[in-house]
């Protein structure tokens, strides 16, 4: 009878319990509801939201929302650059064939295959790796070749030996206005034997390498040949960049960023690396 008793008590106690908290579901619900409906609201702003071109600046995208509000948007750099006309025009990066026989500079583009769509930088992108058709890149008045020294073996570039004519890098990007496209982002170069890759990315800025190594080379020094076209490199003790400086030595022209590494686990981040 007691056992009987206490499971009745239990029930009751349960029955109580539930029914007490069930008392609070309709204001979580209603809660739930309306971060549902700002999330809703919230979407259909982003999706209907339409860009106000008399607005643009080099760094700063302005929308105009449906609710009557303004989105601005401001990048950590400059996505365009003032034309000919004056004309603000977005910078694309992405990578076509070679459409002329000389730069901007009048420098022949013989053995070079891609260069960069637009922008006020120009990515000449050789098709083979070599002292003949260096990495070339051009701004105004300014050049700067370079190279990796593959014809010596006293460097991990000479030691690969040969390298394959270039492939190009195809990525979905994302622009400026969040859609999505397909596009050449770059061009890749393989050794002969597999154990080093040369990636060259093409950005509005300029051109990021990537070496990519297979297996442990032996030799742990990267060689380049640079013509810098009369600029002078400095090191920047505390940033480890090499930066390029003009005649007035006032203020630098372009940068070599810091080189760092890191492995295929993308957990072994190191900056242990350095010019010279």
């Amino acid at each position: 009878m007691k056992r009987k008793q206490w499971g009745q008590f239990l029930a009751v106690s349960l029955a109580s319990a539930v029914c007490f908290t069930g008392m609070n579901f309709s204001p979580l619900l209603q809660a739930r509801e309306v971060k549902a409906a700002e999330l809703q609201q919230e979407e259909w702003l982003e999706e209907t939201k339409v860009e106000l071109p008399e607005e643009r600046t080099e760094g700063t995208t302005t929308f105009q929302l449906q609710d009557g509000t303004k989105e601005l948007v401001i990048y950590s750099e400059e996505v365009r650059y003032e034309d000919e006309n004056g004309d603000l025009v977005d910078y694309d990066a992405s990578l076509k064939e070679v459409e002329g026989s000389k730069t901007e500079q009048d420098a022949s583009l013989e053995g070079y295959v891609y260069e960069n769509t637009q922008g006020d930088k120009k990515n000449y992108i050789p098709e083979n790796i070599d002292g003949d058709t260096p990495l070339l890149m051009e701004h105004e008045d300014m050049s700067i070749r370079m190279n990796p020294v593959v014809e010596e073996a006293d460097n991990a570039f000479g030691e690969a030996e040969q390298f394959e004519a270039a492939d190009k890098i195809v990525e979905e990007v994302e622009d400026i206005y969040e859609e999505e496209q397909r596009q050449t982002t770059g061009a890749s170069y393989c050794s002969t034997d597999q154990s080093l890759e040369l990636e060259y990315i093409s950005c509005a800025s300029g051109v990021k390498e990537n070496i990519v190594l297979n297996e442990k080379p032996q030799n742990n020094t990267f060689r380049y040949q640079l013509d810098l076209g009369g600029l002078t490199p400095k090191i920047n003790e505390s940033t480890g960049a090499v930066e390029l400086y003009g005649v007035d030595q006032e203020k630098a022209e372009a940068f070599i960023e810091a080189p760092y590494m890191n492995d295929a686990s993308g957990e072994n981040y190191s900056e242990g690396l350095y010019y010279t």
